[in-house]
């Protein structure tokens, strides 16, 4: 079954009505709130995201500038001596003077952890005496980036169960606290981190302020726009009433009109038709069954190629024409004059074709017969003027010699030797065969010219009728010294048109003889094919050249080259061989070497009678 496609409830739309544009709309309105909204929390998501990566940059920036500000060279200086002095216990008394330096430096808090309310800082060994002093989790993650190359590290952290902004930095082995250290650490070791925890509340509170104020301003745009599609919504629905109106009024016109009118959309979709319209499609497309539909659901391929070829030329030059259109309906052939002409629906964009049609069969009835009637006179007379052409030329020619050699043997008989007589005799028999050949073949193409020919099946056998045709030709034969080569098995039967099957072999295998040479070889052979046989006739002579295999089959009517003894013929034989072939349900085909010889086929199936 057909699969009908959706209206699109543009304004030509007949059997549109306010309730299912409404829904149309509101399935619209609805997409374009769920949009809107879509669009908004996109940018609500960004912006706070963009916020959280704001206050990560400032607890970065404040970081940085507390460890610039509060550790100078000199400090580190003292942190390097210090951890390096930490690894060994046995030089314990030697660090009085150095932590209190540090302490000093630190603003008197203890050295391995200081703090006060917002800020910690932690000075860590990586071997250090005491368990205190281990590092925590932060601080070994950011050993381990250190190790890979990075020069600090950062992230949020939670201390003393408070969120804090964590920042830390290496403590990196210098050239001169080697003779502090042991032999075994070398310049650029990293001996301990030195980490600030500041913290994260002033950061939050920031960011707390500015997505509070994101989040009113995205919801005041999102209600405006939310009160602009409304009131687009509004003038919309309002609009679409004013329409039906006009549309109603549009098709009462139609439906009215004295002609069939049809209209469709660019794609072929069927959008109206009237009754009179209707009573040309398909009986199951009628009373309605058309819509939702399109042309290549109810007419043929071929047909609808021919519309889609109109209907495109109207839609590109979007101007009205006119059309002579054949569809075939229930078995009956109808010719239209059509005239479309576009129309644009505002309401959607959309162009449609408009079309009024007037039923022309009859009158194109009688206009085809006269054409037919017209072309057969032309073609019987040309067929006339050939036939006595033929008649006037090739008849007339061949009694030169015959009247020759009679009126010679006629008048000096008695002062010809005996072999010159048989010679005489010999040429005679050769002419008057050729000229029955000739006339064999005449008859045969004006009854087929005519439809006169019969066919008329009977069982035969393969091997005899051939037997037959190369009997008739064996002076010939004989005296060309040509060697014939028969490949037919003397079972072959076959059921076909006795005259017709003796026509073919005998146009075929006269052709191989006239353009064979003398000591030449021709092949007959005969094949099983399917329910019948394939045929050949295969010979060594002078071959067809490329450019003229076209003709020899009727391409050109009365194509024709003399033979390797200069034989001539009509031009009709093979075109008799073709017809006659198809008549019996085979077909036939050459393959040809110029110098090397020519194959004919062909195959002859069994005709079943009655």
């Amino acid at each position: 079954m057909k699969s009908k496609h959706k209206q699109n409830f543009g304004l030509l739309y007949r059997d549109d009505n306010t309730k299912k544009i409404l829904n149309y709309y509101r399935f619209i309105f609805s997409v374009l709130i769920f949009g809107w909204t879509l669009i908004i929390l996109f940018f609500l998501i960004w912006k706070l995201n963009d916020l959280q990566k704001e206050k990560t940059t400032f607890a970065l920036t404040e970081s940085k500038s507390f460890v610039l500000r509060d550790i100078n060279n000199k400090t580190w200086d003292l942190f390097h001596r210090l951890l390096a002095h930490t690894e060994k216990e046995s030089t314990k008394k030697d660090l009085s003077g150095i932590v209190d330096t540090a302490i000093f430096l630190h603003k008197k808090q203890p050295i391995i952890i200081s703090s006060d309310k917002n800020i910690i800082t932690r000075i860590v060994s990586l071997n250090p005496i005491k368990e205190t002093n281990l590092p925590d989790k932060f601080e070994n993650k950011a050993y381990n980036e250190f190790k890979a190359g990075k020069i600090d590290f950062f992230s949020y952290d939670t201390l003393n169960n408070h969120e804090y902004f964590r920042y830390a930095r290496p403590l990196i082995i210098k050239k001169e606290c080697l003779t502090c250290h042991s032999n075994e650490n070398k310049e650029g070791d990293i001996k301990g981190i030195y980490s600030v925890a500041i913290s994260s509340l002033d950061y939050n509170n920031y960011y707390r302020r500015q997505a509070k104020n994101n989040i009113i301003v995205h919801t005041f745009i999102w209600i405006s726009g939310l009160l602009i599609i409304l009131f687009s919504f509004r003038k919309i629905y309002l609009h679409t009433k004013e329409l039906k109106l006009s549309r109603e009024q549009f098709y009462e016109f139609l439906d009215n009109a004295p002609m069939s009118t049809f209209i469709k959309d660019a794609e072929g979709n069927l959008i109206y038709m009237n009754k009179i319209a209707e009573q040309y499609l398909p009986l199951n497309f009628r009373n309605g069954e058309w819509k939702g539909l399109k042309d290549s659901d109810i007419w043929d391929k071929e047909i609808v190629e021919k519309l889609r070829i109109n209907d495109l030329e109207i839609l590109s030059s979007m101007k009205s024409k006119v059309f002579e259109e054949t569809i075939e309906t229930e078995g009956k052939k109808y010719v239209w004059l059509t005239h479309k002409f576009p129309i644009k629906d505002n309401s959607n964009g959309k162009t449609y074709i408009v079309g009024i049609e007037i039923d022309i069969t009859d009158r194109k009835q009688k206009e085809e017969e006269i054409k037919k009637y017209t072309k057969q006179l032309e073609d019987l007379n040309k067929s006339k003027d050939k036939f006595i052409s033929i008649l006037a030329h090739d008849l007339r020619g061949p009694f030169t010699p015959i009247l020759g050699y009679t009126e010679l043997l006629a008048t000096s008989a008695e002062y010809l030797t005996y072999q010159e007589i048989k010679e005489y005799a010999h040429s005679l028999d050769v002419i008057v065969k050729n000229q029955f050949q000739l006339l064999e073949n005449i008859l045969d193409w004006s009854r087929l010219e005519s439809g006169r020919i019969k066919i008329e099946p009977k069982e035969l056998n393969l091997f005899d009728e051939v037997k037959k045709v190369i009997n008739l030709y064996q002076p010939i034969i004989n005296d060309k010294e040509i060697k014939i080569i028969e490949k037919v098995d003397p079972s072959f039967e076959i059921i076909t048109d006795q005259h017709s099957l003796n026509t073919i072999l005998r146009n075929l295998i006269s052709n191989a003889i006239k353009y064979t040479p003398r000591k030449g070889i021709i092949q007959i052979i005969a094949t099983k094919e399917n329910d019948g046989y394939k045929i050949q006739v295969i010979d060594n002579g002078i071959g067809i050249p490329e450019e003229n295999l076209p003709k020899i089959f009727g391409g050109e009517k009365g194509f024709t080259t003399r033979g390797t003894a200069n034989e001539k013929g009509t031009g009709l034989g093979l075109s008799i061989c073709k017809e006659l072939i198809e008549k019996l349900g085979g077909k036939i085909w050459v393959e040809s070497e110029p110098g090397k010889g020519s194959t004919f086929s062909f195959t002859l199936h069994n005709i079943k009678t009655n």
